[in-house]
């Protein structure tokens, strides 16, 4: 019967009733009786299993996965819901499984590591991470992409700049004075840059000239100031009388 009491065709299975508080194969099942799944069949199909009601009602919910709580009348309602919706009996097939692979280890609560260590961690991985250098390095299997006018074009460029700047090689006056001062022969035709470097020179060494004749002055002065400045003091000092001479 339905859950609203009225009844309902079921049909009963070719061969004996399955054992396990099984009632005996009857023509048509009664109030009393409910079906329910048994085994199922290798074609993956139920075999229909009738059971008395009034037995282990607790066993029954319990195997089916019904909640076996509270009175008898509410057991026995959901074990006709159960019964009358085919489609419940699926939950009670196995369902897939496979094999665990490796056996779990055991781990360890790791506590929570501080602030220092994160920074510590993210300042030497900022430091040594490759990321930054992959752009800007060049590679050994960096592939060239440009086309052969961009290469021609950066020796064109090269050859416009060096025609723009030629080279000229230093020029050393310092030394080329050097040597004319020490007799050495002056050369044939300095250039401009040396010829403004001798002339600083020369007028270095007269002026040098000029600063040691005044020193060679300088004594003369100085003991002719000092002459007439002890002259002087003693003209302008009175003559003092001599001391008398005691007995």
């Amino acid at each position: 019967m339905d859950a609203d009491g009225s009844e309902m065709d079921v049909d009963v299975p070719e061969g004996p009733i399955p054992t396990g508080q099984a009632v005996p194969t009857v023509s048509k099942p009664s109030d009393s009786m409910l079906p329910f799944p048994g085994k199922p069949t290798p074609d993956g199909e139920f075999t229909m299993v009738y059971l008395d009601r009034n037995a282990v009602l607790q066993q029954w919910c319990a195997g089916f996965g019904l909640p076996k709580s509270g009175n008898k009348a509410q057991m026995v309602t959901r074990l006709r819901a159960f019964s009358g919706d085919s489609s419940h009996w699926d939950s009670l097939r196995v369902g897939a499984t496979k094999a665990h692979r490796n056996p779990s280890g055991i781990t360890k609560a790791h506590s929570k590591p501080k602030q220092s260590t994160l920074c510590r961690n993210r300042l030497f991985e900022e430091a040594g991470s490759s990321s930054c250098l992959l752009s800007v390095l060049p590679t050994d299997d960096t592939f060239d992409n440009r086309t052969m006018e961009e290469k021609n074009g950066i020796l064109a460029w090269a050859a416009r700049f060096k025609a723009k700047n030629p080279y000229h090689p230093p020029d050393h006056p310092l030394r080329q004075v050097t040597r004319v001062g020490h007799g050495a022969s002056a050369p044939a035709a300095p250039s401009s840059g040396g010829a403004i470097v001798h002339e600083d020179i020369q007028h270095i060494k007269d002026s040098l000239a000029l600063v040691t004749s005044r020193l060679n002055l300088l004594p003369s002065s100085s003991s002719s100031s000092s002459s007439s400045s002890s002259s002087s003091s003693s003209s302008s000092s009175p003559s003092t009388p001599p001391l008398p001479v005691l007995p």
